[in-house]
């Protein structure tokens, strides 16, 4: 279960759908919306992934207007009154029930199945799957795979007792991080029911290449990927790029994405003169972002704590350019210093420290020596800790031991034979 869908931030959530459908498992996919179709990940389409989906309809606003739709949903698709009882239950829902809102939340789990297992990416979708299973309205553990707005920013908006049934009733929390899981720990959830489960890269489909050297090069690449958001810190890796364009470093900065700051970094860029050095390319397939990866010199993460409270999880870019051998500087933020050990296997910055990160980045261009011996010890980290296809196959011992109080963690070997008949909802 997912909020708006394909997304193509999200290529950890595609990428997963992806392996358990080729490890024969049968998948529907409900999702609160259609997300963007000019730009999506060509999984996509290989594995029709739309058709096995179910949107929730839309939502008029005029009230008439929706109880009209409403009448003609049930008309069309004809579930049984013991459900409809349940979308109207005024005593259990209250104004949910009254203007009809989880009336169209259920419309895509009328007729649903029982399922061997429900996982839901996102806190948010945990508290919906745990609604409807209430409800009725389908059966099956809920797996909950935390990954980091949903533990950040929608907790300050909310308070975590927003999650206190699902942290009552839910049968598994996964979380992408150490971090994520002190903070489930915290809130008061059983450590039998919470396993830390990264995100990962398919290795084997990046090239390692040693790093070259960097000094004296005509010009150095320097790259980028992400929402333009708050979060992702964009503003203080224009910043230290600036520094080092003061000091004579032929850089040219490549940012790949899209988002509500586009505009104010673009105006950041003009107003430091650096139009020649950075270069906004916008949201672009994963395919054209892989090829200038291969091309670059260095990958930023400049992430931040945002106002608002949100934190990233641990960026998949990182992941990606550690397994091909391209140094990586990124901020001392949220679950990244569980993949980067500064100095081992790449660099680390303080939060919002322009002048750091512009040294950090001076180091890289400056270690020709240590910057082989770094690559190496990033691809070995990949390949380790965070090899999706391994961390699939771990997946797959988790989806077959879940219900079991608690899960031991030796239980988490691959094995060589795989339990085709299990039914996910994703």
């Amino acid at each position: 279960m997912i909020g708006k869908f394909p997304v193509i931030s999200e290529t950890f959530v595609i990428n997963q759908i992806a392996a358990l459908l080729e490890q024969g498992y049968d998948i529907d996919i409900y999702a609160t919306c259609k997300g963007k179709l000019t730009v999506v990940q060509p999984e996509v389409e290989k594995y029709g992934l739309l058709n096995k989906t179910r949107f929730k309809p839309g939502v008029p606003n005029n009230h008439l207007i929706r109880f009209l739709k409403a009448f003609k949903l049930f008309l069309t698709n004809k579930p049984d009154l013991k459900t409809i009882k349940q979308t109207l239950s005024i005593n259990r829902l209250g104004r949910q029930a009254l203007n009809l809102t989880f009336f169209y939340e259920s419309v895509p789990f009328w007729n649903s199945q029982s399922y061997d297992v429900i996982i839901c990416h996102f806190g948010p979708n945990g508290n919906r799957a745990l609604m409807m299973r209430d409800s009725g309205l389908i059966k099956g553990p809920i797996l909950t795979i935390f990954h980091g707005f949903d533990i950040t920013h929608y907790v300050k908006m909310f308070g975590i007792e927003i999650y206190r049934p699902l942290f009552e009733k839910g049968d598994l929390f996964l979380t992408i991080s150490e971090l994520w899981k002190k903070k489930l720990l915290k809130a008061g959830v059983s450590s039998k029911r919470i396993l830390v489960h990264r995100v990962g890269v398919e290795t084997h489909k990046f090239s390692y290449n040693p790093p070259g050297p960097l000094q004296g090069k005509p010009v150095i690449s320097v790259l980028s990927v992400g929402r333009l958001v708050e979060k992702k810190g964009f503003e203080y890796g224009i910043r230290a790029i600036n520094q080092l364009c003061q000091s004579g470093y032929p850089i040219v900065y490549h940012i790949f994405g899209d988002g509500p700051l586009r505009e104010p970094l673009r105006n950041l860029i003009k107003q430091m003169d650096l139009d020649d050095n950075i270069m906004m390319h916008g949201e672009c397939t994963h395919e054209v972002v892989n090829k200038h990866l291969k091309k670059a010199d260095l990958v930023l993460v400049p992430s931040v704590t945002a106002t608002d409270g949100d934190m990233e999880g641990i960026p998949v870019i990182l992941m990606e350019a550690m397994a091909s051998g391209v140094p990586v500087v990124a901020s001392r933020h949220s679950g990244i210093p569980e993949l980067i050990t500064n100095g081992y296997n790449g660099f680390l910055a303080e939060e919002r420290d322009v002048s750091d990160i512009a040294n950090m980045i001076e180091q890289v261009i400056n270690s020709d020596d240590n910057n082989e011996i770094l690559g190496r010890q990033a691809r070995l980290t990949i390949e380790k800790s965070f090899d999706v296809v391994k961390l699939n196959r771990r997946l797959e011992s988790i989806l077959t031991h879940i219900g079991e109080n608690p899960i031991p963690e030796q239980k988490f070997k691959v094995s060589k034979s795989r339990k085709k008949a299990l039914t996910a909802k994703v």
